[in-house]
């Protein structure tokens, strides 16, 4: 006779240790993405601070969140690009954090952890899957590895990674590529399409495709080529047999188109905000021009060493993707065949078709940055047996209660705590590394122009004007808005990307300018010579007093 002193009877306390390794897994893993989101963006804020806090489109969510908060009428002139998962994050961090400089930077290391919740849907569940919090934390060290030899670039270079730390330069477009990718590779290591994957996957598909289109050719596409070429393999394989049903690649190509029509459907209810269709960006130029244009952004970024680096890590994951496609490991686990295929045939089909639809903006190519990385996530499905063994959790689980196991449970359990230890130790030096780099980052030029004009303007009750590349900084962190109005250089209202109801203003009585600025064409009789100045640093006032000029 035995007697059972748990509480809880049929549960053994050996039974429940798998699952406490388990959680502590998961949280290490998410203590991991935190201080690495952290170092980054201390990363991004000292080297590319005037893409994160001034540049003009940097301020779009900024602009709108303050205009929501201050109760005026909303009438806004969009891109094709709508933000709405960026606008409302942002908000929800404005919420929180009302100074504008610490929301950007917020905004920033969430970007980052999420990106690792990303990684963490593709690189599969503990149930059918390689370790897969290790494999996630690969896929993102590899991602934040690149933002962190990026370094200075602007708005229109090939530094794409550390581009995720803006509020604006697509990083919801980004983060739910990699979600819907590994929804997919979810749904292929279940071999069933089941409501807990494809619910969320019409879910982020609709409300992405709604927002911004580029999720159609940055993952839904190079995901159903994959999806097709798994249909036509399966069907050489059956030699013409007929199925009873559509089989689960073919099924998952229709849920992709389904999801995707819908959002883009959705987004003639947006037609009386866009301004600018889809359209207008497409046949710029010639692909010739495009090739140039991109080929000239690439060789800029391998001018420098950490270019260089990071162009070379790069290609090494696209030949290791190309080279685990065609293996036996990639055919018999096809959620991870999957993700090695679309980690080099998304970055390639994306180049194609941004040369042949004639555009060479290089942020358009950020497949390039998430995609090969994506090899990390599911590396360890093709490790030897014995070592996939050890990394696997399930196994652990399986062996518990067994001779060999208990046998082995002290060294196993030392192994545990060493390795807790260690990565104890990294998530705090790198956390650490990360906040005192954030406190002890030094006030820029830009920073102290930007607080003189705002200081400036928020004493005056009188409206001013700029241009796009001018104003929208300095009035995204006034304390009203629209008492800054966005102006051609001949003083005509300039609805993109901000509130009309901003030009119920028809005049102004001063004018902000800086080196981007474009002369300005003043009405007869008005001459920027008869206007007061006041220096502060990159940008000028010119303040005309009493004298109204009109906005027409």
């Amino acid at each position: 006779m035995s007697i059972d002193t748990d509480p809880r009877p049929g549960h053994r306390p050996d039974e429940r240790r798998p699952r406490a390794r388990a959680v502590i897994t998961e949280v290490l893993g998410w203590a991991f993405a935190v201080a690495m989101a952290v170092l980054v963006t201390a990363h991004v804020v000292a080297t590319r601070d005037e893409l994160m806090f001034v540049d003009a489109d940097s301020m779009f969510n900024a602009l709108l969140t303050h205009s929501i908060a201050s109760g005026v009428p909303q009438s806004w002139a969009m891109s094709p690009v709508l933000f709405v998962p960026e606008a409302i994050a942002f908000g929800a961090v404005s919420f929180f954090v009302p100074d504008l400089h610490s929301a950007f930077v917020v905004s920033s290391v969430l970007n980052f952890v999420a990106l690792y919740g990303a990684f963490r849907v593709a690189s599969g569940s503990s149930r059918t899957a390689t370790a897969p919090v290790l494999g996630a934390a690969l896929g993102y060290t590899g991602f934040c590895a690149i933002a962190l030899l990026e370094a200075g670039g602007d708005r229109n270079s090939m530094q794409l990674a550390s581009l995720l730390g803006t509020t604006t330069y697509y990083s919801a477009t980004a983060i739910g590529s990699v979600l819907v990718i590994g929804l997919l590779r979810r749904a292929l290591d279940t071999g069933r399409l089941r409501a807990r994957v494809w619910a969320p996957l019409v879910g982020v598909i609709a409300v992405s495709a709604f927002s911004n289109p580029l999720i159609v050719v940055w993952a839904v596409a190079p995901a159903a080529l994959v999806l097709l070429g798994f249909s036509v393999r399966t069907a050489i394989a059956s030699r013409g047999r007929m199925p009873r049903r559509a089989p689960l690649p073919v099924a998952l190509v229709i849920v992709l188109a389904a999801a995707s029509a819908l959002g883009l459907v959705a987004r003639r209810a947006a037609d009386g905000l866009i301004v600018a269709q889809s359209s207008d960006y497409l046949g710029a130029a010639s692909p010739f021009t495009a090739i140039a244009g991109l080929v000239h952004a690439v060789a800029v970024e391998l001018g420098r060493p950490g270019g260089v680096v990071a162009a070379l890590g790069l290609l090494a994951l696209v030949v290791l993707a190309v080279a685990l496609t065609f293996t036996r490991t990639a055919r018999e686990r096809p959620g991870a065949g999957f993700l090695v295929a679309v980690a080099w045939i998304a970055p390639v089909a994306c180049t194609v078709g941004v040369i042949l639809l004639g555009n060479d903006t290089p942020r358009y190519l950020q497949p390039w940055v998430f995609a090969p990385v994506l090899v990390l996530a599911c590396l360890a499905e093709w490790a030897p047996l014995g070592i996939r063994a050890r990394l696997d959790s399930s196994s652990i689980a399986s062996n518990v209660g067994s001779n060999t196991a208990a046998d082995a449970e002290p060294g196993r359990r030392r192994g545990s705590v060493l390795a807790l230890a260690v990565a104890s130790v990294v998530i705090l030096v790198l956390g650490c590394i990360g906040v005192v780099r954030l406190a002890t980052a030094s006030t820029t030029a830009s920073a102290t122009s930007l607080s003189c004009v705002v200081d400036w303007v928020d004493a005056t009750d009188r409206h001013g004007a700029g241009q796009f590349w001018t104003i929208r900084a300095p009035k995204a962190y006034a304390a009203d808005p629209a008492q800054l109005l966005q102006v051609t250089y001949e003083l005509h209202p300039y609805a993109w990307l901000v509130n009309r109801t901003d030009f119920e203003a028809t005049s102004v009585s001063f004018l902000i300018t800086d080196a981007q600025s474009i002369p300005f064409v003043l009405p007869s009789g008005v001459s920027l010579a008869d206007a007061a100045t006041i220096d502060c640093g990159r940008y000028t006032i010119h303040d005309f007093g009493p004298t109204d000029i009109p906005v027409f």
